[in-house]
């Protein structure tokens, strides 16, 4: 059986500043997870890589058994997504920022600078490398997008990319977010079911291409 890798494997990782390893919460060595939101989509197999921000703050991990490290359905980004790409899909879910950053507030801003990109880059990179079908790789947003490949950000695109080896398509999709979603809506005068349909069917004419 070929391996996956596991946030354990990462307990020794130096967080940037006002950030924190996860491993810190407790002990991870019985946990099967890289990232805590596989529990929505973790097949390594797949062809697909959803990425997005972050997991959530420590302000509100701190507290939790290990066991309780997952995603919440009752989230809205997660609710979306689930709308968006289906309550199955071959997906690993997985988000740039590994670590987790200080305070208490989940939504707070989250910046992609040269360290904080730096940090995160072997659990990035191990992510991809160990998905040995991967295809597309769907970016949650502007921030995601450009801190995978600098440049113009245009919701609903797609270009080919060489990252680490592979040839993928980076695919451009509005943050799933109440906040994300609202500010596309806003973009092409959509309603909410009208944007997250055009997202949809988007995201099945790249499943399509190959």
């Amino acid at each position: 059986m070929r391996y996956t890798p596991k946030a354990y494997d990462f307990r020794a990782h130096i967080a940037p500043e006002g950030y924190r390893n996860i491993n810190e919460l407790g002990n991870l060595s019985t946990c099967d997870w890289l990232h805590p939101v596989q529990s929505l989509y973790g097949d390594w197999t797949g062809r697909n890589l959803i990425l997005g921000q972050d997991f959530n703050c420590w302000g509100n991990l701190v507290d939790l058994d290990v066991k309780e490290l997952k995603h919440d359905p009752n989230f809205p980004t997660n609710k979306n997504l689930t709308e968006i790409f289906g309550l199955s899909f071959d997906a690993i879910y997985a988000n740039l920022s590994w670590f987790i950053k200080d305070g208490r507030n989940a939504s707070s801003s989250l910046n992609f600078t040269k360290k904080v990109l730096e940090a995160n880059h072997p659990i990035f990179r191990v992510t991809v490398e160990s998905m040995p079908n991967l295809k597309r790789i769907y970016c949650l947003g502007s921030k995601v997008f450009r801190a995978v490949s600098p440049g113009k950000y245009e919701p609903l695109s797609c270009k080919r990319i060489i990252l680490f080896g592979y040839c993928v398509d980076l695919i451009a999709i509005p943050h799933p977010g109440a906040l994300g979603l609202a500010n596309f809506q806003r973009r092409s005068n959509l309603s909410r079911d009208s944007a997250l349909k055009e997202i949809k069917n988007y995201i099945r004419e790249t499943q399509a291409r190959h």
